[in-house]
């Protein structure tokens, strides 16, 4: 008989946590991410949502405005089953800046329902506030 292993314990309860999106087809799993996207945005205060969505990436790109008229949101989302790696967070982080030289008024959020790689996510708390932005 073997020996049980013992059982690893996330280093944080935002680490613990995980999502997954059953749907039965990729354009249902994509209208999925597109509604919690919008829940959750809502719920900081955005509206006037336009989404471009892409089912065969299962890959979202949305806007919203901010209700006090000042912010824009872009955010950019994809179902993956990994957890955001270094290389990933960084081409997002790009577009974001490119996007904010454009536009002082866009704000950023970086959220992940798989979670983020340690690496991404030190390399990330590491940026000064001008390099992380709004």
């Amino acid at each position: 008989m073997a020996a049980k292993q013992p059982r690893t314990k996330a280093k944080s309860p935002a680490e613990a946590m995980g999502m997954k999106i059953l749907a039965g087809s990729n354009k249902e799993k994509a209208l999925a991410l597109e509604q919690l996207t919008e829940d959750l945005l809502d719920e900081l205060g955005y509206f006037d949502f336009r989404a471009k969505l892409s089912p065969t990436g299962l890959a979202l790109d949305l806007k919203a405005r901010h209700l006090s008229g000042s912010h824009r949101l872009h955010c950019h989302g994809r179902t993956i089953a990994h957890e955001i790696r270094l290389d990933e967070l960084r081409k997002v982080h790009r577009r974001y800046i490119q996007e904010r030289k454009r536009d002082k008024r866009l704000a950023g959020v970086f959220f992940s329902l798989s979670g983020f790689h340690p690496t991404a996510t030190t390399w990330f708390s590491r940026l000064d506030s001008a390099a992380r932005g709004d």
